[in-house]
């Protein structure tokens, strides 16, 4: 039996490490190396407690996964993706680098696994199908995991910085060779105020009601070609 050289170290303590070095420096920076250093150890130590990178990342992700709060499973559907969906956001914006890793493992750890299936249970209990549940959860994730990347991205934070970017942006072209940009930028982003997170609300308000159609209606599956 191999016996642990580094007593100190620990699976939690590595993935907490490894999240941190994200954090600061992106998943680029991730490396057994590079965290062995972080952690006063060689990389090589690190391989006792993970095969491998991607063995790290899925347990990295399933952390990740376990910040996120899951309603309660006897509320509306509806409000179940509301709640779950703002969730999301708000940990993935402490975490941007797993918004396009979070169902990528093909080892889910725990926390990965009872959100799948607390998804999964709401749905199906609404009355979708087992196809439809698994579409909705789908569009749903695909919706929420793709809007914090391009949140992350953007090149404002506030209103007031929307309204900023969008007239300098705005005052490098002709005035009328963009004119429906023109008109967004003097009537919604400095009359109105922009905060892009109404968009995520209206383009999860959308998905719910398209969504609404196949409730209690469990033999209803959409056909895909």
């Amino acid at each position: 039996m191999k016996k642990d050289i580094q007593p100190n170290l620990s699976r939690e303590k590595i993935v907490n490490e490894a999240i941190s070095l994200v954090n600061e420096r992106g998943m680029p920076a991730l490396s057994m190396r590079m965290l062995g250093a972080r952690l006063s150890v060689e990389g090589m130590a690190l391989y006792y407690h993970f095969p491998n990178k991607q063995a790290l990342i899925e347990a990295m992700l399933d952390r990740v996964h376990a910040e996120i709060s899951i309603p309660e499973a006897d509320i509306a559907w509806q409000d179940f993706v509301r709640q779950r969906s703002a969730s999301v956001i708000e940990v993935l914006r402490h975490h941007p680098w797993a918004a396009t890793l979070m169902e990528s493992g093909v080892r889910p750890g725990e926390y990965t696994m009872q959100d799948r299936e607390r998804l999964l249970g709401v749905f199906r209990r609404a009355g979708f199908s087992v196809s439809n549940a698994v579409h909705a959860i789908t569009i749903v994730d695909v919706f929420t995991y793709g809007f914090v990347a391009q949140l992350v991205n953007l090149s404002f934070s506030t209103k007031e910085d929307a309204a900023v970017v969008g007239q300098d942006v705005i005052a490098m072209f002709a005035p009328d060779k963009y004119p429906y940009m023109r008109e967004m930028v003097s009537e919604h982003m400095l009359k109105r105020g922009y905060d892009v997170m109404d968009e995520f609300v209206f383009g999860l308000e959308l998905i719910i009601t398209g969504l609404e159609r196949f409730e209690g209606e469990s033999n209803n599956k959409i056909e895909t070609h």
